[in-house]
């Protein structure tokens, strides 16, 4: 049996001093008690709900790490495809204009 939430034998005594034979006072304790410890069996503790405070505030920070190591990965990519199009560009202004010098010589 789970620990009681109930003081069993001060509830018995106040049964029988209100005339409940000791027999029935002492049944109806134990079963109250056992209602008691069913009902509040899936209740969460101080200590469990501190324990789930402490677990999401991880997996907050386990996020807030993985989003920021995202968005450098991203701007670095960014930076990488503008330097490329920039030489890309640069390839194709040289191109250009060493095309147009000999047109312009003729």
């Amino acid at each position: 049996m789970a620990d009681p939430v109930l003081d069993t034998l001060d509830y018995c005594e106040t049964l029988e001093k209100s005339q409940f034979p000791h027999y029935q006072a002492k049944a109806h304790a134990r079963g109250l008690n056992e209602a008691l410890v069913a009902a509040t069996a899936e209740l969460a503790t101080k200590a469990d709900i501190e324990n789930l405070r402490v677990e999401t505030k991880a997996d907050i920070e386990n996020l807030r790490v993985e989003t920021k190591s995202e968005i450098i990965q991203m701007k670095s990519d960014i930076i990488a495809w503008n330097v490329g199009m920039l030489v890309a560009l640069a390839v194709i202004i040289v191109t250009a204009v060493v095309g147009i010098v000999p047109m312009m010589s003729k």
